[in-house]
């Protein structure tokens, strides 16, 4: 059977929609870098990523980079 073209790509670039369980993700996260996660350390850890993406929505440039297509090329290839 042909693979369907893909026609929607989805970011969660405030990472609201994919990080439900903190454990699964920053484990994950941690096993990729060859660390471990204490007991407990995970929610620690994804609390304080949740507060630093709450405070830097509201930063001028993030929110240029949402609003104009050439801000956000411009951040994007700097990432890649």
């Amino acid at each position: 059977m042909p693979s369907k073209p893909v026609t929607t790509v989805l970011f969660d670039f405030a990472w609201t929609l994919f990080a439900r369980d903190p454990n699964r993700w920053v484990g994950s996260a941690a096993a990729l870098i060859g660390r471990e996660v204490a007991a407990g350390e995970a929610e620690r850890i994804a609390s304080d990523f949740a507060e630093l993406l709450r405070t830097t929505a509201t930063d001028p440039a993030h929110i240029a980079r949402d609003l104009d297509p050439q801000v956000w090329d411009r951040a994007i290839l700097a990432v890649l």
